[in-house]
């Protein structure tokens, strides 16, 4: 009688712990679902029965992890809802945000608090904070109270502890090759690659989470060999005796500008008098000047500097590899860069980005693409903000490059600026707004200010670059749109118009304009290409590839692809340019996984090994 009473309750107790892993899944659904109730039930109990029990499952053993961890049952089940709620919210939180769900990356910036401080309201980040003091506090009474547990218990508790946890381990390998999990989903699952929104929506939220855990950068190709690369390298090669004669190295300054757009190009939106006033007039000064296409909508910066600072494109990436400064970069011993490649042509060369050092691992990921100087928020200590707006003003930001160009003038320097002064948060950044807007709003009212003030910056540094004895090129770019306008208005609009953000380069050596790059799109790979162009620079295999590839294809993301005047949703190719974007698409498979033949061919400069 007695174990029939045990197992009548052990059997109570699973049964509870079940249906908590399956309310936990009805929530993140329905979150993903913009709180639809009833496309949670169809998405449960209709449409996909088979992902959401196999979900079930996998929310199972986090909770059964938690409870054998903790050591008791009870704050266990509330530790684990709190994680799933907070978890639900965030994504909410960043689909509103960024159109795009949250991702296993994502969970990162819980070490970035300051980050957080300056994203979230002030409330929300408050009830963060004690929320999670609360949660900690839990666990460690939760965790020093379990040890009073007889041995029996004890002993269940570790086997718990060791099953769950080989098998979550099991599960984190869920992109790996012969994953039994990611084999059962593949039964009935419709993975979406090119798009994550879309993916989620189509797996679930666990299923959509668990493709984006670690995975292999990219799919080798199946021609993949040092013998392929090899002729690759000898295509696109040029002997020594070939390059120009470098008679004057220019000063180069990348500048990446947050947010940096033009709020008047989507329809709905009017904001006067122009923000982008004197941005406009250097722009018709400037030897390019056009739209960049952005990988992606209200934030990705680190990724947009992957594409600038490599020549890479993220869309040749599996779709899992979200972010290369912490997911790729820092397991790479060398890494090619157009750092790497000012430095073999005798530049010093200077990263600077007034915020936080760890963010994004910039400090590590900066030394392994070749920067001799890093200047972080430290630097700007005594800068005066302009009004409520928390982040260094970008013309302090110049002002320091204009400091630092002056020291020894006979050393060809390279900056890469990321600026921080128009990221959000938008409400009261300013008391008063120069700019009015319709529909009024003043979230994009403060933006403007930012734009405005942005502009004015970027004019006044150009001035002062031109009075310099020594040349200089200016590569200016927004990095992605700003995350603050309402769906009604991203409604209006093809997805092409919401990636499109502003750039020119600019030369003090010339004054002219080429027409034909007046009204362009480019991706930001090649940018630092046009640049060695413009300066009359040696150029590398890897920029001959480039120039080829930029000859028929100047812009393209994943699933978006800019060429013949317009943008297509699928690439077709004649046989020649697809050899080339095959050419191009291995060598970036050969410098990211593979055994970097081209890097040791001297392929993207310096000597070969």
């Amino acid at each position: 009688m007695s174990q029939n009473v045990k197992g009548t309750q052990v059997f109570k107790i699973l049964l509870v712990d079940l249906f908590l892993s399956v309310l936990a899944n009805l929530y993140l659904q329905w979150c993903q679902n913009n709180y639809s109730f009833s496309l949670v039930y169809l998405f449960g109990f209709n449409w996909h029965v088979e992902k959401f029990w196999l979900s079930n499952l996998v929310l199972f053993l986090v909770l059964v992890a938690c409870i054998s961890w903790i050591g008791n049952r009870a704050k266990a089940r509330v530790f684990f809802m709190w994680m799933i709620l907070l978890v639900g919210l965030a994504n909410v939180y960043k689909m509103k945000g960024r159109m795009e769900p949250l991702y296993p990356e994502d969970f990162y910036y819980l070490k970035e608090l300051t980050f957080l401080k300056d994203l979230l309201p002030t409330p929300l980040f408050i009830i963060l904070l004690v929320s999670l003091l609360a949660m900690f506090l839990l666990v460690l009474v939760g965790v020093i109270t379990s040890f009073s547990l007889p041995w029996r218990k004890q002993l269940l508790r570790v086997m718990c502890l060791i099953l769950s946890s080989v098998s979550l381990c099991y599960v984190s390998h869920f992109n790996y090759p012969h994953n039994q999990l990611k084999q059962a989903y593949d039964r009935t699952a419709k993975w979406v690659p090119y798009s994550q929104k879309m993916n989620y929506y189509n797996v679930g939220f666990v299923a959509g989470f668990l493709y984006n855990l670690e995975v292999i950068p990219m799919e080798q190709p199946k021609n993949y060999s040092e013998k392929t690369i090899h002729q690759i390298v000898n295509k696109y090669q040029k002997s020594e005796k070939d390059k120009p004669v470098i008679t004057d190295k220019p000063n180069i300054i990348l500048v990446l500008s947050e947010s940096f757009s033009n709020p008047n190009r989507l329809k709905g939106i009017t904001v006067s008098p122009d923000p982008l006033k004197d941005y406009w007039q250097i722009g018709k000064d400037s030897v390019y000047q056009g739209s960049m296409l952005s990988e992606n909508y209200g934030g990705g910066t680190a990724n947009i500097e992957f594409e600038a600072l490599t020549g890479f494109n993220m869309s040749l990436f599996n779709a899992q590899l979200t972010t290369p400064y912490t997911m790729l970069l820092p397991k790479q011993t060398r890494f090619p860069s157009f750092v790497s490649d000012m430095k073999n042509l005798g530049y010093t060369s200077i990263a600077i980005h007034p915020y936080n050092t760890s963010m994004y691992k910039r400090r590590e990921v900066y030394t392994r693409l070749g920067f001799d100087e890093f200047l972080e928020e430290s630097s700007f200590s005594t800068v005066e903000k302009l009004g409520n707006n928390p982040y260094v003003p970008d013309q302090a930001v110049f002002s320091k490059t204009l400091d630092m160009l002056k020291e020894d003038p006979s050393v060809p320097k390279l900056f890469h600026l990321v600026t921080m002064q128009s990221h959000l948060p938008y409400q009261n950044k300013y008391l008063q707004s120069d700019y009015q807007t319709q529909p009024v709003n003043k979230k994009l009212e403060n933006y403007s200010q930012d734009l405005a003030y942005s502009s004015q910056a970027v004019a006044q540094f150009i001035e002062e670059l031109n009075k310099l004895k020594q040349p200089s090129i200016v590569v200016y770019y927004g990095d992605h749109l700003p995350s603050l306008y309402p769906e009604e208005i991203r409604k209006q609009h093809k997805s092409d118009k919401l990636h499109e953000t502003e750039f020119f380069i600019w030369s003090s050596k010339e004054a002219k304009a080429y027409p034909d790059y007046q009204t362009t799109v480019l991706s930001p790979q090649y940018f630092t290409l046009l640049t060695k162009e413009l300066a009359n620079l040696p150029l590398t295999g890897f920029d001959r590839l480039r120039q080829a590839l930029l000859s028929y294809l100047p812009a393209f993301e994943r699933g978006r692809y800019y060429y013949e005047g317009k943008y297509h949703k699928e690439l077709s190719l004649n046989n020649k340019q697809q050899q080339i974007y095959q050419d191009y698409q291995l060598i970036q498979y050969d410098i990211t996984v593979g055994e970097q033949y081209s890097l040791k061919q001297g392929f993207f400069g310096g000597k070969k090994e």
